[in-house]
């Protein structure tokens, strides 16, 4: 019997490469994602001493000088911090396009993978009918033998 040859192995290979691909993918994405989460959540931290801070500090009377230094770092603070969520979103709507595309490749890859399974089966049918023809033809080369023995 022949050796089992799947014909669409390369194709298989190919899914495969892709599917690892697309894990690799999702996991930059997912780990950007987390980067931009803390940084946004470091900013609203940062946001919030600082007003605290003001606010101590207005107790103590500040110069007309210091609140408008403060109001134009409050407004860089504000335009930062919503720049990171529009790349939170961005990083999240990212995780989602990979996450679909990572499920698109799986599904791609077990179609394959199932025809390679329902081939095996059936490469592994034909030895055993192959096997069992082998197996009929001795047992009847030893009938016809023993067949031959007893007459002579």
């Amino acid at each position: 019997m022949k050796r089992f040859r799947f014909p669409l192995e390369r194709v298989l290979r190919h899914r495969e490469l892709r599917e690892a691909l697309a894990e690799l993918a999702l996991g930059a994405a997912q780990v950007e994602a987390t980067a931009a989460t803390r940084e946004l959540a470091h900013v609203r931290e940062r946001i919030a001493r600082e007003t605290e801070a003001l606010c101590g500090a207005l107790a103590d009377s500040l110069r007309g000088s210091d609140v408008g230094l403060y109001a134009r770092y409050a407004a860089a603070c504000h335009i930062r911090h919503q720049r990171l969520r529009e790349r939170c979103a961005a990083t999240a709507a990212r995780v989602h396009e990979c996450q679909a595309a990572l499920r698109e490749c799986r599904r791609a890859r077990e179609a394959v993978a199932q025809l390679k399974q329902a081939a095996w089966e059936r490469y592994g049918q034909a030895v055993a009918r192959e096997a069992q023809a082998a197996m009929d033809e001795v047992a009847a080369g030893r009938h016809t033998w023993r067949r031959m023995e007893l007459e002579d």
